[in-house]
C-alpha cells in the first residue's frame, strides 16, 4: 500500500522532507570518506536529498515505490534540467523487487542509501521481519563489492520502553512542531506504530498553517535489525551504528532518536 498516494501529500511531504544541516553534513562526510561517486537513493521521496547530492557532484539514480513520490522527484528533475541539461534517472522501484526493477552500473553502485526511516514502512506480516530481510537483500544486490549501504530507523527500543517518541532538532527540520503516536498491539506484541507529525506550513500559502502528516511503521529493535544485516551481508561485514549522527556505543546512557547504519559489502562474497 502506498502511504503517500493522498493528493495533498506532495505539499506536506515537501515541508517534512527538508533536511537539517547536520544530517546533510553527516551523509556527505560518510560518502566522501568511502570514496563514493555513484549512488542509488532507494527511498528518494520528493527528491530533495537526491537533488542535494547531485549539487554536491555525485551521480545519482533515484527510486521510490510510491508513484506520487516518483512524480514529485521527476518534476523537480525536469525543472532543474530546464536550467541546464544533466543526467538524473528517476524510476519507480519496489524494495521487494529492486534488483529486478533497476539496472545497476557495472558491479553495482558505490553506495545505496535508504533513509528517512524507510525500511520500517514495510509490514512485518509474519513477525519474523521477512519483508525487511528481502529489502536488505535487494539493497545488498545493488551495491558493488566494497560499497556501502546506508539506512536508518527510529529508536524503537526507547519508544517501546518509554511509550514516548521524541523529536530531534538534529534530524527534524524547523517546520515539524510536535509528534504524537499510537502503538497497536496484537497478542501482546507491538505490531504497528503510527506517528503523527504536526507540521507548520508557514512557507506554503495554499495550505493551512498547520497540517498532520501520518506514517505507519513496523517497530524493529536495534539487535533485531543488526541480526538481519548480519544474515544478509555476512557476520564479517563492516557495520557501524550511529545514534543521531554520532557513533553509538552499546550500553550508553543517552538514547538517540534515530539509529543510522553503515554496512559495507565484503569484496569477497559471504
Amino acid at each position: 500500500m502506498d502511504q503517500y498516494s493522498n493528493g495533498q501529500t506532495h505539499s506536506i511531504w515537501d515541508c517534512f522532507a527538508e533536511k537539517t544541516d547536520e544530517s546533510k553534513a553527516w551523509l556527505l562526510k560518510v560518502l566522501r570518506e568511502h570514496g563514493c561517486r555513484t549512488l542509488l537513493d532507494a527511498a528518494c521521496g520528493p527528491g530533495k536529498e537526491s537533488n542535494m547530492l547531485i549539487d554536491e557532484g555525485f551521480l545519482v539514480v533515484s527510486s521510490d515505490a510510491s508513484e506520487e513520490m516518483v512524480a514529485c522527484t521527476k518534476a523537480l528533475r525536469d525543472s532543474k534540467q530546464r536550467k541546464h541539461p544533466f543526467t538524473w534517472d528517476v524510476e519507480k522501484a519496489n524494495w521487494m523487487t529492486l534488483a529486478k526493477d533497476l539496472k545497476k552500473p557495472g558491479d553495482g553502485f558505490d553506495a545505496v542509501i535508504c533513509l528517512g526511516n524507510a525500511i520500517p514502512h514495510l509490514p512485518n506480516s509474519q513477525g519474523d521481519f521477512s519483508e525487511f530481510k528481502l529489502a536488505l537483500q535487494n539493497l545488498y544486490l545493488m551495491v558493488k563489492p566494497g560499497g556501502i549501504v546506508i539506512c536508518d530507523h527510529r529508536n524503537f527500543d526507547s519508544i517501546l520502553k518509554t511509550g514516548k517518541t521524541e523529536l530531534s532538532t538534529e534530524y527534524t527540520n524547523r517546520l515539524t512542531q510536535r509528534l504524537e503516536q499510537s502503538i497497536i498491539y496484537e497478542k501482546g506484541v507491538a505490531k504497528t506504530i503510527i506517528l503523527d507529525y504536526i507540521i507548520n506550513n508557514e512557507d506554503t500559502k495554499e495550505m493551512k498553517s498547520e497540517r498532520t502528516f501520518s506514517v505507519s511503521l513496523s517497530p524493529v529493535l536495534l539487535d533485531e535489525f543488526n541480526e538481519l544485516t548480519s544474515e544478509v551481508f555476512g557476520e564479517s561485514a563492516a557495520h557501524t551504528v550511529y545514534g543521531d549522527f554520532r557513533p553509538h556505543i552499546l550500553g550508553q546512557t543517552n538514547d538517540p532518536v534515530v539509529f543510522l547504519h553503515i554496512i559495507q559489502r565484503a569484496v569477497s562474497q559471504p
